[in-house]
């Protein structure tokens, strides 16, 4: 059914399967909101399902350098999950996840690279698929598309947080820097693209229509009308410089690394 009729949606109205992929997420202290943030849904063999986001969203640090991010000195000991209600005109279902035990962090880093690279995951119980529109990211079908500097690609995520019905923003942008450097020495992907806060966590993906070229140089056709995808990473937001008049450049971590972090998850 459609939004005017009784107020459910789903991917068979038109809904691209990838705007359900993203959920609104927002760490927070003593029940207090710290920010906003974006994060996407991935199942294990073991059919459980696990939050991806950002490093720096679940605790709250700077990646590189350690220090708090808030100004008030908030360190995150919650993350709120915001699932779209299938009465999409009804309040989201929030989900609560603890992220400490004490003075144990409860997310998963990568396994060797830890909080070097800007990416983690916890687990978490998702609503009934009667009553939420969510779908894990790494089971949504995939082309081994060709990356090539200049192509575009989709930043799915909630600029400025949740809004509307609560569907995510799709934030376009093109690889600026070589996507194949980025298997040598764990380099992050550059994507031109004038991203907002909220955005970090956000799932990038590749999207293509008609004939596309594949990895290997052959040329193929998706089997449906919606093109052919590719996840390509997680942004973990822009470039940090003190020009107000900067290249706008994001950095985006290569989804091969989050497949090795959820390894045996």
């Amino acid at each position: 059914m459609a939004i005017g009729d009784g107020g459910v949606v789903s991917v068979q109205d038109g809904i691209d399967i990838f705007s359900i992929t993203s959920v609104y997420v927002t760490p927070t202290v003593n029940g207090h909101k710290l920010s906003d943030a974006t994060g996407f849904l991935w199942l294990t063999d073991q059919e459980h399902y696990w939050l991806v986001t950002n490093w720096h969203v679940l605790s709250g640090r700077n990646q590189e350098s350690g220090s708090c991010l808030h100004s008030s000195g908030g360190i995150p000991d919650s993350l709120t999950v915001f699932f779209q209600n299938l009465e999409v005109k009804h309040d989201p279902i929030q989900v609560t996840i603890n992220l400490r035990d004490g003075e144990s962090s409860l997310w998963k880093e990568h396994p060797q690279l830890g909080s070097k690279v800007d990416i983690a995951a916890v687990r978490l119980n998702v609503p009934k698929m009667e009553q939420a529109n969510y779908f894990p990211i790494n089971a949504v079908p995939e082309m081994k598309l060709r990356q090539r500097v200049g192509d575009r690609v989709f930043i799915v995520g909630f600029p400025f947080g949740r809004q509307g019905y609560g569907f995510p923003v799709w934030k376009s942008g093109t690889f600026a820097s070589e996507p194949f450097l980025a298997k040598f020495d764990d380099q992050v992907i550059l994507v031109d693209s004038a991203s907002r806060p909220g955005m970090s966590g956000s799932p990038v993906i590749q999207r293509e229509y008609g004939e596309l070229e594949l990895e290997n140089g052959d040329f193929g056709r998706p089997e449906n009308k919606l093109g052919g995808a590719r996840l390509v990473g997680v942004y973990s937001g822009r470039c940090q410089t003190r020009d107000p008049n900067d290249a706008q450049l994001g950095r985006v971590w290569p989804i091969r690394l989050v497949r090795e972090m959820m390894e045996g998850a």
